[in-house]
Protein backbone atom coordinates (compact mmCIF):
# COMPACT_ATOMS: atom_id res chain seq x y z
CA UNK A 1 0.00 0.00 0.00
CA UNK A 2 1.29 3.46 -0.88
CA UNK A 3 2.31 5.51 2.13
CA UNK A 4 0.02 8.48 2.83
CA UNK A 5 1.52 11.39 4.77
CA UNK A 6 -1.09 13.91 5.89
CA UNK A 7 0.48 17.36 6.26
CA UNK A 8 -1.05 19.53 8.98
CA UNK A 9 1.63 22.24 8.79
CA UNK A 10 0.29 25.25 10.75
CA UNK A 11 -3.40 24.56 10.10
CA UNK A 12 -3.78 24.11 13.87
CA UNK A 13 -3.21 27.89 14.23
CA UNK A 14 -1.21 27.34 17.41
CA UNK A 15 -3.98 25.39 19.19
CA UNK A 16 -2.71 22.23 20.87
CA UNK A 17 -6.27 20.94 21.08
CA UNK A 18 -6.79 21.45 17.35
CA UNK A 19 -3.45 19.76 16.62
CA UNK A 20 -4.65 16.78 18.67
CA UNK A 21 -7.88 16.75 16.67
CA UNK A 22 -5.91 16.68 13.43
CA UNK A 23 -4.07 13.57 14.65
CA UNK A 24 -7.41 11.93 15.52
CA UNK A 25 -8.83 12.75 12.09
CA UNK A 26 -5.73 11.44 10.32
CA UNK A 27 -6.08 8.15 12.19
CA UNK A 28 -9.79 7.95 11.37
CA UNK A 29 -9.07 8.61 7.68
CA UNK A 30 -6.54 5.78 7.57
CA UNK A 31 -3.41 7.86 7.03
CA UNK A 32 -0.10 6.13 7.72
CA UNK A 33 1.64 9.33 8.87
CA UNK A 34 0.76 12.77 10.19
CA UNK A 35 3.19 15.63 9.61
CA UNK A 36 3.71 18.91 11.44
CA UNK A 37 6.12 21.78 10.86
CA UNK A 38 8.32 22.70 13.82
CA UNK A 39 8.94 26.45 13.92
CA UNK A 40 10.85 28.49 16.49
CA UNK A 41 10.87 32.04 15.07
CA UNK A 42 13.84 33.27 17.06
CA UNK A 43 15.94 30.50 15.47
CA UNK A 44 14.78 30.86 11.86
CA UNK A 45 13.38 34.31 11.10
CA UNK A 46 13.89 38.00 11.56
CA UNK A 47 11.28 40.72 11.79
CA UNK A 48 11.93 41.39 8.09
CA UNK A 49 10.71 37.90 7.09
CA UNK A 50 7.95 38.36 4.51
CA UNK A 51 4.69 36.42 4.20
CA UNK A 52 4.13 34.14 1.23
CA UNK A 53 0.52 35.36 1.32
CA UNK A 54 -0.57 38.55 3.05
CA UNK A 55 -3.67 37.12 4.70
CA UNK A 56 -2.85 37.39 8.41
CA UNK A 57 -4.74 40.31 9.99
CA UNK A 58 -3.42 39.61 13.49
CA UNK A 59 0.24 39.14 12.50
CA UNK A 60 2.31 42.09 11.30
CA UNK A 61 5.24 39.89 10.22
CA UNK A 62 5.82 36.22 9.52
CA UNK A 63 7.96 36.18 12.66
CA UNK A 64 4.82 37.13 14.58
CA UNK A 65 2.92 34.35 12.78
CA UNK A 66 5.50 31.70 13.67
CA UNK A 67 5.52 32.94 17.25
CA UNK A 68 1.73 32.81 17.55
CA UNK A 69 1.38 29.34 16.00
CA UNK A 70 4.44 27.58 17.43
CA UNK A 71 4.42 25.04 20.27
CA UNK A 72 6.59 24.69 23.35
CA UNK A 73 8.82 21.69 24.07
CA UNK A 74 6.17 20.27 26.38
CA UNK A 75 3.53 20.67 23.68
CA UNK A 76 5.68 18.80 21.18
CA UNK A 77 6.33 16.07 23.70
CA UNK A 78 2.56 15.73 24.18
CA UNK A 79 1.96 15.48 20.42
CA UNK A 80 4.70 12.88 20.00
CA UNK A 81 3.34 10.74 22.84
CA UNK A 82 -0.23 11.12 21.60
CA UNK A 83 0.66 10.10 18.05
CA UNK A 84 2.47 7.05 19.42
CA UNK A 85 -0.60 6.10 21.46
CA UNK A 86 -2.75 6.41 18.33
CA UNK A 87 -0.33 4.20 16.35
CA UNK A 88 0.33 6.82 13.69
CA UNK A 89 3.84 7.86 12.70
CA UNK A 90 4.70 11.47 13.49
CA UNK A 91 6.74 13.20 10.78
CA UNK A 92 8.34 16.56 11.55
CA UNK A 93 9.72 19.25 9.28
CA UNK A 94 12.32 21.16 11.32
CA UNK A 95 13.12 24.72 10.28
CA UNK A 96 16.15 25.33 12.47
CA UNK A 97 19.03 23.50 14.10
CA UNK A 98 17.26 24.11 17.40
CA UNK A 99 14.23 22.24 16.03
CA UNK A 100 16.52 19.41 14.92
CA UNK A 101 17.89 19.09 18.45
CA UNK A 102 14.38 18.92 19.88
CA UNK A 103 13.38 16.28 17.32
CA UNK A 104 16.41 14.24 18.38
CA UNK A 105 15.47 14.67 22.07
CA UNK A 106 11.87 13.60 21.39
CA UNK A 107 12.92 10.53 19.40
CA UNK A 108 11.35 11.66 16.12
CA UNK A 109 12.14 8.91 13.62
CA UNK A 110 10.93 10.55 10.41
CA UNK A 111 12.23 13.91 9.25
CA UNK A 112 10.82 15.70 6.22
CA UNK A 113 12.90 18.46 4.67
CA UNK A 114 10.51 20.95 3.08
CA UNK A 115 11.20 22.52 -0.30
CA UNK A 116 12.22 25.79 1.34
CA UNK A 117 14.99 24.01 3.28
CA UNK A 118 16.13 21.75 0.43
CA UNK A 119 19.35 23.74 0.05
CA UNK A 120 19.94 24.06 3.81
CA UNK A 121 22.86 21.68 4.23
CA UNK A 122 23.05 22.35 7.97
CA UNK A 123 19.51 21.15 8.69
CA UNK A 124 19.93 18.14 6.39
CA UNK A 125 23.24 17.20 8.01
CA UNK A 126 21.84 17.61 11.53
CA UNK A 127 18.72 15.57 10.68
CA UNK A 128 20.52 12.60 9.18
CA UNK A 129 22.59 12.25 12.33
CA UNK A 130 19.60 10.93 14.31
CA UNK A 131 16.59 10.18 12.09
CA UNK A 132 15.72 6.73 10.79
CA UNK A 133 14.40 8.13 7.53
CA UNK A 134 14.87 11.37 5.67
CA UNK A 135 12.30 12.65 3.18
CA UNK A 136 13.11 15.53 0.84
CA UNK A 137 10.77 17.77 -1.13
CA UNK A 138 12.18 19.24 -4.34
CA UNK A 139 9.73 22.07 -4.97
CA UNK A 140 12.15 24.68 -6.32
CA UNK A 141 15.11 22.51 -7.35
CA UNK A 142 16.32 21.49 -10.79
CA UNK A 143 17.31 17.89 -11.53
CA UNK A 144 20.98 18.88 -11.34
CA UNK A 145 20.46 20.52 -7.95
CA UNK A 146 18.54 17.46 -6.73
CA UNK A 147 21.43 15.21 -7.74
CA UNK A 148 23.95 17.47 -6.01
CA UNK A 149 22.03 17.54 -2.73
CA UNK A 150 21.25 13.81 -2.73
CA UNK A 151 24.88 12.93 -3.48
CA UNK A 152 25.93 14.83 -0.35
CA UNK A 153 23.62 12.86 1.95
CA UNK A 154 25.28 10.09 3.94
CA UNK A 155 22.17 8.29 5.17
CA UNK A 156 21.53 4.81 3.77
CA UNK A 157 19.61 4.97 0.48
CA UNK A 158 16.88 2.68 1.84
CA UNK A 159 16.19 5.33 4.47
CA UNK A 160 16.00 8.18 1.97
CA UNK A 161 13.02 9.36 -0.09
CA UNK A 162 12.97 12.20 -2.62
CA UNK A 163 9.57 13.60 -3.57
CA UNK A 164 8.58 15.52 -6.67
CA UNK A 165 7.01 18.79 -5.59
CA UNK A 166 5.99 22.07 -7.19
CA UNK A 167 6.01 25.07 -4.85
CA UNK A 168 2.78 26.61 -6.10
CA UNK A 169 -0.28 26.85 -3.84
CA UNK A 170 -2.46 25.39 -5.19
CA UNK A 171 -0.48 23.72 -7.95
CA UNK A 172 -2.15 23.80 -11.40
CA UNK A 173 -2.41 20.31 -12.84
CA UNK A 174 -0.23 21.24 -15.80
CA UNK A 175 2.55 22.20 -13.35
CA UNK A 176 2.61 18.98 -11.31
CA UNK A 177 5.31 17.34 -13.49
CA UNK A 178 4.40 13.82 -12.40
CA UNK A 179 6.89 12.27 -14.82
CA UNK A 180 9.63 13.63 -12.56
CA UNK A 181 8.70 10.91 -10.05
CA UNK A 182 10.06 8.28 -12.43
CA UNK A 183 13.05 10.42 -13.37
CA UNK A 184 14.08 10.71 -9.71
CA UNK A 185 13.62 6.99 -9.08
CA UNK A 186 15.48 5.87 -12.20
CA UNK A 187 18.22 8.49 -12.03
CA UNK A 188 18.93 8.48 -8.29
CA UNK A 189 17.79 4.98 -7.29
CA UNK A 190 15.85 6.11 -4.21
CA UNK A 191 12.30 5.84 -2.95
CA UNK A 192 10.20 8.51 -4.52
CA UNK A 193 6.71 9.91 -4.75
CA UNK A 194 4.84 13.19 -4.63
CA UNK A 195 4.46 16.09 -2.23
CA UNK A 196 1.26 17.51 -3.62
CA UNK A 197 -0.30 20.95 -3.40
CA UNK A 198 -2.97 20.61 -6.08
CA UNK A 199 -5.78 19.91 -3.61
CA UNK A 200 -7.11 17.20 -5.94
CA UNK A 201 -7.54 13.47 -5.42
CA UNK A 202 -6.89 12.86 -9.13
CA UNK A 203 -3.31 14.13 -8.87
CA UNK A 204 -2.41 11.58 -6.22
CA UNK A 205 -4.22 8.75 -8.01
CA UNK A 206 -2.32 9.37 -11.25
CA UNK A 207 0.96 9.73 -9.36
CA UNK A 208 0.48 6.24 -7.92
CA UNK A 209 -1.23 4.49 -10.84
CA UNK A 210 0.74 5.96 -13.74
CA UNK A 211 4.05 6.87 -12.14
CA UNK A 212 4.38 4.32 -9.30
CA UNK A 213 4.72 6.81 -6.46
CA UNK A 214 5.34 4.88 -3.24
CA UNK A 215 5.02 7.88 -0.89
CA UNK A 216 2.48 10.68 -1.19
CA UNK A 217 2.25 13.76 1.01
CA UNK A 218 -0.61 16.25 0.90
CA UNK A 219 -2.05 18.95 3.12
CA UNK A 220 -5.26 18.19 5.00
CA UNK A 221 -7.96 20.50 6.30
CA UNK A 222 -11.43 20.26 7.77
CA UNK A 223 -12.71 22.66 5.11
CA UNK A 224 -11.14 24.69 2.33
CA UNK A 225 -13.04 27.62 3.81
CA UNK A 226 -10.81 27.51 6.90
CA UNK A 227 -8.33 30.30 7.50
CA UNK A 228 -4.74 29.64 6.50
CA UNK A 229 -2.29 29.86 3.58
CA UNK A 230 -2.61 26.17 2.68
CA UNK A 231 -6.38 25.60 2.83
CA UNK A 232 -6.92 26.00 -0.92
CA UNK A 233 -4.23 23.43 -1.70
CA UNK A 234 -5.41 20.83 0.85
CA UNK A 235 -7.64 17.78 0.79
CA UNK A 236 -10.52 17.61 3.23
CA UNK A 237 -10.61 14.59 5.51
CA UNK A 238 -13.57 13.19 3.58
CA UNK A 239 -11.45 13.41 0.43
CA UNK A 240 -8.45 11.89 2.20
CA UNK A 241 -10.60 8.95 3.30
CA UNK A 242 -11.93 8.49 -0.23
CA UNK A 243 -8.40 8.70 -1.61
CA UNK A 244 -7.21 5.99 0.75
CA UNK A 245 -10.14 3.77 -0.26
CA UNK A 246 -9.42 4.28 -3.97
CA UNK A 247 -5.75 3.48 -3.50
CA UNK A 248 -6.64 0.32 -1.58
CA UNK A 249 -8.88 -0.67 -4.50
CA UNK A 250 -6.06 0.10 -6.94
CA UNK A 251 -3.64 -2.10 -5.02
CA UNK A 252 -6.15 -4.95 -4.95
CA UNK A 253 -6.84 -4.57 -8.67
CA UNK A 254 -3.13 -4.45 -9.45
CA UNK A 255 -2.61 -7.75 -7.65
CA UNK A 256 -5.75 -9.50 -8.85
CA UNK A 257 -5.62 -13.20 -9.75
CA UNK A 258 -4.67 -14.69 -13.13
CA UNK A 259 -7.51 -15.48 -15.52
CA UNK A 260 -6.99 -19.25 -15.48
CA UNK A 261 -6.89 -19.33 -11.67
CA UNK A 262 -10.16 -17.45 -11.54
CA UNK A 263 -11.84 -19.66 -14.14
CA UNK A 264 -10.72 -22.85 -12.40
CA UNK A 265 -12.13 -21.59 -9.12
CA UNK A 266 -15.51 -21.05 -10.81
CA UNK A 267 -15.97 -24.65 -11.93
CA UNK A 268 -19.12 -25.10 -9.82
CA UNK A 269 -20.67 -21.90 -11.11
CA UNK A 270 -19.66 -22.78 -14.64
CA UNK A 271 -22.27 -25.54 -14.66
CA UNK A 272 -25.03 -23.00 -14.16
CA UNK A 273 -24.19 -21.23 -17.39
CA UNK A 274 -23.15 -24.04 -19.78
CA UNK A 275 -25.33 -26.51 -21.77
CA UNK A 276 -25.62 -30.15 -22.94
CA UNK A 277 -26.69 -31.92 -26.12
CA UNK A 278 -30.29 -33.18 -25.84
CA UNK A 279 -32.88 -34.74 -28.14
CA UNK A 280 -34.94 -32.08 -29.93
CA UNK A 281 -37.89 -34.54 -30.23
CA UNK A 282 -38.90 -38.04 -29.17
CA UNK A 283 -36.54 -40.50 -30.83
CA UNK A 284 -37.28 -44.20 -31.67
CA UNK A 285 -34.83 -47.13 -31.87
CA UNK A 286 -33.31 -47.55 -35.34
CA UNK A 287 -33.61 -43.89 -36.38
CA UNK A 288 -30.49 -42.28 -37.81
CA UNK A 289 -29.69 -39.07 -36.03
CA UNK A 290 -29.78 -35.91 -38.09
CA UNK A 291 -28.45 -32.49 -37.17
CA UNK A 292 -31.93 -31.13 -36.44
CA UNK A 293 -32.59 -34.05 -34.05
CA UNK A 294 -30.19 -32.40 -31.61
CA UNK A 295 -30.57 -29.30 -29.44
CA UNK A 296 -28.13 -27.58 -27.12
CA UNK A 297 -29.79 -26.66 -23.82
CA UNK A 298 -29.16 -26.18 -20.11
CA UNK A 299 -28.27 -27.72 -17.73
CA UNK A 300 -24.68 -28.85 -18.10
CA UNK A 301 -23.49 -32.34 -17.22
CA UNK A 302 -23.96 -34.04 -20.60
CA UNK A 303 -22.14 -33.94 -23.90
CA UNK A 304 -20.90 -30.55 -25.05
CA UNK A 305 -21.30 -29.12 -28.52
CA UNK A 306 -17.93 -30.59 -29.46
CA UNK A 307 -19.51 -34.08 -29.41
CA UNK A 308 -22.13 -33.25 -32.02
CA UNK A 309 -20.16 -34.82 -34.88
CA UNK A 310 -19.89 -38.05 -32.85
CA UNK A 311 -23.71 -38.37 -32.78
CA UNK A 312 -24.93 -37.18 -36.19
CA UNK A 313 -25.28 -40.11 -38.62
CA UNK A 314 -25.35 -42.71 -35.83
CA UNK A 315 -28.30 -45.08 -35.14
CA UNK A 316 -30.43 -44.75 -32.02
CA UNK A 317 -30.28 -47.87 -29.84
CA UNK A 318 -33.39 -47.22 -27.69
CA UNK A 319 -36.23 -44.78 -27.18
CA UNK A 320 -35.22 -41.29 -26.06
CA UNK A 321 -37.62 -38.63 -24.89
CA UNK A 322 -37.44 -35.04 -26.08
CA UNK A 323 -35.02 -32.87 -24.02
CA UNK A 324 -33.29 -35.97 -22.59
CA UNK A 325 -29.52 -35.61 -22.27
CA UNK A 326 -27.72 -37.65 -24.90
CA UNK A 327 -24.67 -39.83 -24.44
CA UNK A 328 -22.46 -41.86 -26.73
CA UNK A 329 -24.05 -45.01 -25.26
CA UNK A 330 -27.36 -43.99 -26.89
CA UNK A 331 -26.05 -44.65 -30.41
CA UNK A 332 -24.22 -47.33 -32.40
Amino acid sequence: MVRLIAEVAQAHEGSLGLAKSFIDSCVKSGMSDVKFQMHFPEHESTQRDRFRLDIFPQDKTRYDYWHRTSFSKDHWRFLKDYADCQNINLVISPFSLYACELCKELGIRSIKIGSGEFFNREIIAASQEFCRELILSTGMATMQEIEEVVSSIKIDRDSLAVLQCTSMYPTPLEQTSLETIELIRDFLGVQTGLSDHSGKISTVLFAVAAHKASIVEFHVTYSREMFGPDSSSSLTFDEATRLRELLEDFETLSNSARKDDISNSLSDIKGLFTRSLVASRDLRPGEVLKDNDLAYKKPSGGLTLKAKDLLVGKTIKHSISADALLSLDDVE
